[in-house]
């Protein structure tokens, strides 16, 4: 988005039912701040290039701390910060996660809010969507090509 952001749109398609989730690996040595009641994990490197990483979703998603590990030689492993937004699939309905990469500078991280507007539709690939930054609104309305 505008070069700065990414919005990213997964779906969990199928006929399964259970626990389904998006997973992300941070850089070692990032200390990550988890904001489980914002659906959040951001990054605090001293040097002020850091990243959000936020879910959207309006519906319950819960953020939950994982094992990452990296290797950058033969059989060395490094631990990294890893996390999984994740929320139950009680049918066969498509499930919708909705998150934003947000790069920032500084140690305070933007505040994200996304509104789905009257005509959203994921099913048909029709994007209706608000998201705010700070305070500043950027619409998002986009037909996806099955």
């Amino acid at each position: 988005m505008d070069q700065k952001y990414f919005v990213i749109i997964d779906r969990a398609v199928g006929e399964a039912k259970g626990a389904v989730g998006v997973h992300f690996q941070l850089k070692e040595k990032s200390n990550p701040v988890f904001d489980k009641q914002q659906k959040r994990v951001y990054t605090t490197f001293g040097d002020g290039n850091n990243l959000l990483i936020q879910n959207l979703n309006a519906g319950p998603v819960s953020l939950k701390e994982e094992e990452g590990k990296v290797s950058y030689s033969y059989r060395q492993e490094l631990a990294r910060p890893a996390f999984v937004f994740e929320k139950d699939k009680l049918a066969t309905t498509p499930q919708t996660f909705i998150t934003v990469l947000y790069p920032f500078s500084g140690q305070k991280p933007p505040v994200v809010t996304l509104k789905e507007e009257s005509g959203n539709d994921y099913e048909n690939g029709s994007l209706r969507l608000t998201l705010m930054v700070d305070g500043k609104p950027r619409s998002i309305i986009q037909r996806m090509v099955p």
